[in-house]
């Protein structure tokens, strides 16, 4: 059984690297907004400043409100040390959910986001209106946050 996954996936990989287009299709929808997207095009219209010297794990902090629509573009420049990972977004409640960030970073296994560009436009949930930005540590402790948060037309 082992074997034949092997092969099919060995098939797959050689059809999307002989077939002229083809390995456009599988793309991620992120990496092609970011390749569209130059930062230094973006007009801003708040910039965000994130200064924390601790975040605990599983202990969120409300960063703010600010009224967002599909135009906008926001762009993640943080950094941290420590053994946690950062989630970052947006929610439309004033209550915290994890499972309810609608524009933001969360699920990665990083201390760091550079020039993190996500495109409004592109997310059908969103619609304009108040959203509240929340920051929060996963997998561990984060110290010395600093960065910002850019939202952009």
């Amino acid at each position: 059984m082992k074997s034949r996954k092997s092969f099919l996936a060995l098939v797959f990989i050689l059809i999307l690297l002989l077939v002229p287009g083809c390995s456009k299709q599988y793309q991620s929808e992120e990496v092609d907004i970011n390749n569209k997207i130059n930062i230094n095009d973006l007009s801003a219209k708040k910039t965000i400043p994130v200064d924390i010297d601790l975040l605990k794990n599983n202990e969120p902090l409300l960063l703010g409100e600010y009224e967002l629509n599909k135009n906008n573009f926001i762009v993640y420049n943080i950094n941290a040390t420590g053994g946690g990972n950062i989630n970052i977004g947006f929610t439309k409640e004033k209550e915290y959910d994890p499972d309810k960030l609608l524009i933001g970073h969360f699920g990665y296994t990083s201390t760091a986001l550079k020039n993190d560009i996500l495109d409004l436009s592109s997310i059908e949930s969103i619609t304009d209106g108040i959203y509240y930005l929340w920051i929060s540590s996963y997998e561990g402790d984060l110290k010395d946050i600093k960065g910002e948060v850019l939202i952009a037309d």
